[in-house]
């Protein structure tokens, strides 16, 4: 008889916890103006994409917004453009017929080059994530995310008409005008 050693699961200290939720929030740095709350609000269309109502606060999300986030209380969707600079980006894809694997494929066989983080989106589609130390002009954070989004073949899906059409980048914007606040885009982990 073999015996096998019991490994005791520890839990993360308190430190250890506050540490990668600053991480998180540094890596979702986004818009000091405002921000956006999503709840689902009917079920998925026949291309599978899952509506949402969302409504934007104006005022800069706190710690408490990306705890609740992380809980599931409600989704954040973080508003990565502040004025005309931005820290992290996303290519949205909305592509529901197993083409998301492809192009996970892709991107694994290109990783060195392509510094994008795959993460499901609540439809079952999927957001490429690009995070950057500083704060980036967002129309070259944009172009890049084009040029991305091109090298990796990716087409998304138009939910009313089911065509194929460019993917979603955001930020949206290059530059914000004035009472304008972005667009935001749901956070991973939900």
């Amino acid at each position: 008889m073999t015996t096998s050693k019991i490994i005791e699961k520890k839990p993360l200290s308190n430190a250890k916890k506050d540490n990668i939720l600053n991480n998180f929030c540094e890596l979702f740095e986004g818009s000091n103006e405002a921000y956006t709350i999503a709840r689902t609000v009917q079920g998925k269309t026949n291309q599978k994409k899952v509506f949402a109502e969302y409504a934007t606060i104006k005022k800069p999300p706190t710690q408490e917004h990306f705890i609740n986030h992380l809980k599931g209380t409600y989704r954040l969707t973080n508003i990565p453009i502040r004025g005309d600079k931005c820290k992290f980006g996303a290519i949205d894809v909305d592509q529901y017929d197993g083409s998301a694997d492809q192009i996970k494929e892709r991107l694994n066989k290109n990783e060195s080059d392509l510094p994008l983080i795959a993460a499901a989106s609540k439809s079952g589609g999927m957001h490429l994530y690009l995070f950057l130390e500083d704060w980036v002009m967002a129309k070259d954070v944009r172009c890049l995310l084009k040029h991305f989004a091109s090298m990796l073949d990716i087409k998304s899906v138009d939910r009313k008409t089911g065509k194929e059409i460019e993917p979603e980048i955001f930020p949206k914007q290059d530059k914000l005008e004035k009472n304008q606040y972005g667009n935001g885009i749901n956070l991973l982990l939900q």
